[in-house]
């Protein structure tokens, strides 16, 4: 990211944390979970939001999933309210 901006990784760093409050991995990380519950909980596979949010493998998803949020995905949609 830092060389396509042409600036340096701290620098780079530095107006992630001023703009966003995080630094770079953690507002992507954030922004996958955010989309892997909504695609839960609009009902898709565990294997496709692994793909769709460019996972390698589904258990690398899960695995990333029950660390953010302290469940699986299996169980984060089992307590999603219907509708």
């Amino acid at each position: 990211m830092a060389e396509g901006k042409k600036m340096s990784r701290q620098h780079l760093r530095r107006r992630f944390l001023q703009s966003l409050g995080a630094n770079p991995k953690e507002w992507i990380e954030t922004q996958r979970l955010e989309a892997a519950m909504r695609l839960l909980s609009a009902g898709k596979a565990v294997k496709e939001v692994a793909i769709e949010l460019g996972f390698s493998h589904s258990s690398h998803f899960s695995r990333f999933f029950q660390r953010k949020t302290g469940h699986s995905p299996r169980q984060f949609q089992e307590n999603v309210p219907a509708g």
